[in-house]
C-alpha cells in the first residue's frame, strides 16, 4: 500500500510526497487506518519506524476535514511527552505534514528551573 491510496486529504498526500514519504511503515500502516477509523491505539515500535507519523497522519486529516476554516476555534488535539526536544521534534514533523492545511500546529514547553 502507499500514502496515495490512504483517503486522507490531498494537501496532507501532497506533503508526504514532497518528505518523500511514499509507503508507511509498519506502525503507520497498522496505526492509521484504526485512527481514522475513531479507535484508539496503543502501539510500541523503536526509534526511526515513524510513530510520530502514524498518529500525526490521521490527525491532521481527521482536523482538517473537520475544520471550516483556518480560524482557530481551540483546542482539538493535545500531545504529552516527557522532554522539551521531543515536543519540538514532534511539533516540527506535524508542523510539516499539516503545511497548507487548516490545521494549526503549536508546542508548548514548561521548565523545571
Amino acid at each position: 500500500m502507499k500514502f496515495s491510496d490512504y483517503r486522507i486529504s490531498p494537501i496532507l498526500k501532497k506533503n508526504l510526497e514532497a518528505t518523500g514519504f511514499k509507503r508507511p511503515t509498519d506502525i503507520q500502516f497498522k496505526s492509521i487506518p484504526a485512527i481514522l477509523n475513531g479507535e484508539d491505539v496503543l502501539a510500541i515500535a523503536q526509534t526511526g519506524t515513524g510513530k510520530t507519523a502514524a498518529f500525526a497522519i490521521p490527525v491532521i486529516h481527521l482536523i482538517d476535514e473537520k475544520k471550516t476554516s483556518s480560524r482557530t476555534s481551540g483546542i482539538k488535539c493535545l500531545i504529552m511527552v516527557p522532554t522539551r526536544e521531543l515536543a519540538l521534534q514532534i511539533e516540527e514533523s506535524f508542523r510539516t505534514l499539516a503545511k497548507g492545511s487548516k490545521v494549526k500546529v503549536r508546542a508548548i514547553v514548561g521548565n523545571s528551573a
